[in-house]
Order: C-alpha cells, then structure tokens, then sequence
C-alpha cells in the first residue's frame, strides 16, 4: 500500500471523466513469488449484444455532507440496467475525509465497529441517490478486515445492522493492509429493481415478456467429506437472484485442529467446493464470468489453480489472503465470489 500512489498515478492516466469502480486491499503474496500487483477487471462490450442497455456513472469529486468524495481515480458507483456497482467503502466521515478516532490501535473492534457504521450510513446515501434501498436492495457483500480475531465481530454486526443480512451473499477476508490504514472496507453490489429492462421474446408468438423474479430467491448448498479420517472438510456456496442479477459466494474450511494442511491434499480438499459450485451454477442454468478464488496465502497458488482450472470455462482469478471468515467452528481455506452476466 505504500505504493499506492505511485500506482494512482499510472491508473488514472488509462481514465477519462468517468473511470470505473474499484476495490483496492493489499495482500501477501508469498515469498519468492515476481507478482507486485494483481488486477482483476470486469468490462461489458455493448457492441456484442443486441439487448437495450442502460448506463450511468456517480463520481463524487466535492466533499459533502452526504458522501464521501473519491480518493483516487475511480467512481463512486457505475449502473448498467439493474446491476449496481459500488467502490469499495472506508469510513470516512464524508465532510471531514477523515476516519474516525475511537482507539489508539487502528485494529481494534471499537474502531472497527465505529468505520462500519460510518460506511453503512455512506452506502445508505449513495443507495438513496442511486434509486436503491439499502439494506433491501443489497445482493452480495465482500468484506475486508485486517486481523483474525476479528471476522466472527464484523460478521455479527452486519447481522445486527443490516437486516435480512443472512440472506444476502457474503463473504469475509483478513488482509494485511487497507487503503488509510482502515479496519475494513466493505464491497457492496445492489440490484435496482427500477432500473430493469425487460424485452419481449421475439420468439413467442404471444410476445410474452421473460419473467425475472422480483422477490430474492435464495439457494444455499453444502457438503462434507472426511479426510484422512480426522478432518472433516466443509464447502458451502450461497446464491442471491433478483432481476438479472445472480450473486454467488462460498466458503471451504477444514475442521478445528486442522489449520495446518498439506500441500498435496489441497486437491483433495477442493473436490467438494468444486463439486458443490458445480450443482449450483447446474440450478441456476448459469455460467459465470470469472470464478474469484481468494485462498489462504500458505497454500500454493499453483496448486489451487490446477484444482479448479480444469473444471471451469470462465475465468479464474486466484487471490491470496490472511485468512478466510466461516460461520461457526472451522478454519477457512478458500473464499469464492463468483461474478455473472445479466442473465435473460
């Protein structure tokens, strides 16, 4: 992060008046390993389809009252129909452009806590603005922090603040450093249902229009396999639809007692996460874009590519973290978010 704005810099000269959306985190990249930076972009080619579509950009460049203004080269949020983007979100005091003060440590659950509320309250501003409801209209939630005695806290105060959290896709991470030495960063995705086209099927003689569902259908499948007769591995993936969005989490973790693994049962372990997002995307009649595969920085990124990479057409991106959130007892291994294309 101490490069970051060096890196500024050279970003933004590839942008003009309305750049796009981003998230920004550092990460361990393993010792030994040439990377210094890792990008992931999503674009969308209007000339490929046939299809209407709608698009419009937010860039807070003054400081308010209402919104944080932006800090770097990118937008607040970028819409296209009902998908709604939204840049990754510190808490900043939206007037002041400042963090919060509440401890001496930067870590801390009362700082972290305090960023937390301050960003919900920002995304609230920035959903109003857009014609979205937060928390009503949120699909999918990648959170940030940066210590591990955290995760389980930061997971409870989404459930406590942001109602029908449990519903909502979600995934947690630790990482080493975030942008202002923040607690957390959140990155929120909402679907708008106002913004969504729907065309005729020109293949119906009734012309009857494609139905999308306006209430949020939600699919949650998991399995469990044992390894070596004491560990017991767990993949569980969670689906949000609405619209033409489809939202995709999931989390592989081992059981307790059992954070130290082997790096060559790493493909023994991902069988059941590959199986699992396998199903889903089955029931969901979907392909997705790219599959994010954020893995505890300890196990190859190698060998977690070669687990997956025959398995899947899309693209795979592979992300090293600290450490991966999970509900309940366990040890996360790998997180994945997996972006799709409007569906129709």
């Amino acid at each position: 992060m101490s490069e970051f704005a060096a890196l500024n810099a050279v970003y933004g000269s590839y942008f003009g008046v309305n750049p796009p959306t981003r998230v920004t985190v550092q990460v361990g990249f393993p010792v030994g390993e040439e990377c210094r930076i890792q990008m992931d972009c999503l674009a969308f080619d209007h000339a490929e389809s046939e299809k209407k579509w709608r698009k419009s950009v937010m860039h807070v460049q003054g400081v308010s009252y209402w919104a944080p203004s932006n800090i770097g080269p990118y937008s607040q949020t970028h819409k296209l129909n009902d998908h709604l983007h939204v840049a990754g979100q510190i808490g900043l005091i939206p007037h002041k452009m400042t963090l919060p003060e509440l401890s001496t440590d930067p870590t801390s659950l009362d700082q972290l806590v305090a960023e937390s509320l301050i960003c919900f309250n920002n995304l609230s501003a920035i959903a109003d603005v857009q014609g979205v409801k937060f928390p009503e209209d949120i699909a999918g939630v990648v959170c940030f922090v940066r210590r591990v005695e955290l995760l389980n806290a930061v997971r409870v105060l989404c459930e406590e603040k942001i109602e029908g959290f449990n519903k909502v896709s979600s995934l947690f991470l630790v990482v080493p450093v975030l942008p202002r030495s923040c607690a957390v960063e959140y990155q929120v995705l909402f679907q708008s249902p106002n913004d969504l086209i729907v065309e005729d099927d020109d293949d119906d003689d009734e012309g009857n229009a494609v139905v999308l569902p306006k209430i949020a259908q939600v699919l949650r499948e998991s399995k469990t396999a044992v390894l070596n007769g004491d560990t017991s591995i767990n993949a569980t993936v969670s689906s949000w639809l609405r619209g033409s969005m489809t939202c995709v989490t999931g989390v592989l973790s081992v059981s307790d007692g059992a954070s130290s693994i082997e790096q060559n049962h790493v493909n023994l372990l991902m069988a059941p996460l590959v199986e699992v997002l396998q199903s889903t995307f089955s029931k969901l009649k979907a392909e997705p874009v790219v599959i994010k595969f954020f893995h505890r920085k300890e196990i190859s990124r190698e060998i977690i590519s070669t687990s997956v990479a025959p398995y899947f057409k899309c693209g795979i991106s592979i992300v090293p973290v600290d450490a991966v959130g999970v509900e309940g007892e366990g040890c996360g291994l790998v997180g994945v978010h997996v972006v799709f294309p409007h569906r129709s």
